[in-house]
């Protein structure tokens, strides 16, 4: 609707440091942050307006005291308003609930709490400040390169299934030009069959190069329908 515009977010040095202070801030754990009462990011101060608990600093003279936790709760808001008809259109509601669970319970839900505890249940502790240092990172690595590993793999392996899946009926409807490419790089089965014959071999990190060298050629190919599939939406 235009009703932002650069002269709202103005890209001089200060004022970006100012919006990036935040989110450094939030990442090591700083519950609080400043923005001049003056400033010239007219949309940061737009809002400032719906940020519950702010006030005038007493430490720093000219400057807004601003909790992070309340400034992330306005910013929900502030999609949840602005952005209400494409929330709806792109069925991102659930989205939405995920990101304010996320600010309101970070111990449980956010990437950082769920990854604490994923760590701390590898390495048999209750906190991170009862371990060492080098007992909480040895179990980090420990799990990122198993437990997590294999999960993300998994979850990619479904994903590309369902991708697979797809590609298959787009070659018996003749559509995308996938049908010769499918036949010539998957001759003997439907994909979706040959990725499951070797998923253990892929969770063992035991693929034969040849099957390998298929994979890759079908993920190609469902990069290359999915490119096609974009260009017919935009058309």
């Amino acid at each position: 609707e235009e009703e932002i515009t650069h002269f709202h977010i103005p890209d001089t040095p200060f004022a970006e440091s100012e919006r990036r202070q935040i989110f450094f801030g939030a990442a090591i754990g700083i519950p609080t942050f400043y923005v001049r009462q003056n400033t010239k990011n007219l949309f940061m101060l737009d809002i400032l307006k719906r940020v519950r608990k702010s006030r005038p600093s007493r430490r720093y003279k000219g400057f807004i005291r601003v909790y992070n936790i309340e400034y992330r709760r306005a910013l929900v808001e502030l999609l949840k308003e602005k952005a209400a008809d494409l929330i709806e259109m792109m069925s991102l509601k659930e989205t939405i609930e995920d990101l304010s669970d996320r600010i309101e319970n970070p111990g449980t839900a956010s990437v950082s709490g769920r990854l604490t505890t994923s760590i701390l249940e590898e390495a048999g502790g209750t906190s991170p400040m009862k371990l060492s240092g080098w007992e909480f990172n040895t179990a980090a690595e420990r799990y990122y390169r198993t437990r997590l590993r294999s999960r993300h793999i998994r979850e990619g392996l479904h994903l590309l299934l369902d991708d697979l899946t797809l590609l298959e009926q787009y070659a018996i409807l003749d559509r995308y030009d996938c049908r010769e490419s499918l036949a010539e790089v998957c001759p003997e089965k439907s994909p979706g069959n040959f990725l499951e014959a070797i998923w253990k071999d892929i969770l063992n990190r035991d693929v034969k190069s040849q099957d390998l060298l298929r994979l890759i050629h079908l993920t190609l190919l469902t990069i290359e329908v999915d490119r096609k599939r974009t260009q017919e939406k935009r058309s």
